[in-house]
């Protein structure tokens, strides 16, 4: 009996190091780093994940952190709003081709308005000899008139 339940507790010992091991990102909006990416990207501001207003701005946030540096890192961040048919319209968008070195912090900012907003980050780059592109959206967020005072 002892034997099996110490072979059982290291079955699970194994399991939960195995899973520790392939993952580093963390909770609630993040993109996991795992064994075959170097960087990952958060919405900010954390732990809400979606456009937040501040006085009279609407804004949105991403960090990307790298463990390796990008050859190229060509990232654009948009805020963007629900339009009355459904359709989302971009407010406004904030370009970097900067490098996560290892980390790097990218923002836009509209005049506050009352809609449904979210972010949209695309990103599109050169690692260790190989392209990728990435495309991602935060939360949604119900913004009111009185939200923007």
């Amino acid at each position: 009996m002892l034997y099996k339940l110490i072979r059982s507790l290291a079955l699970v010992a194994t399991v939960l190091m195995a899973f520790l091991l392939t993952t580093t990102g963390q909770a609630g909006g993040a993109v996991e780093l795992a064994e075959d990416k170097s960087c990952g990207l958060t919405w900010q501001p954390q732990p809400d994940s979606h456009p937040t207003v501040s006085g009279p701005i609407i804004y949105i946030e991403v960090l990307v952190d790298c463990i390796v540096p990008p050859a190229r890192h060509d990232l654009t961040l948009q805020l963007q709003r629900r339009d009355t048919d459904g359709s989302w319209v971009t407010q406004t968008a904030q370009t970097s081709k900067e490098f996560p070195s290892p980390r790097l912090t990218v923002r836009t900012a509209a005049e506050c308005r009352a809609g449904v907003f979210r972010g949209l980050v695309h990103v599109e780059g050169s690692l260790q000899s190989s392209d990728f592109t990435f495309t991602d959206f935060s939360q949604l967020a119900a913004i009111s008139a009185q939200d923007c005072k």
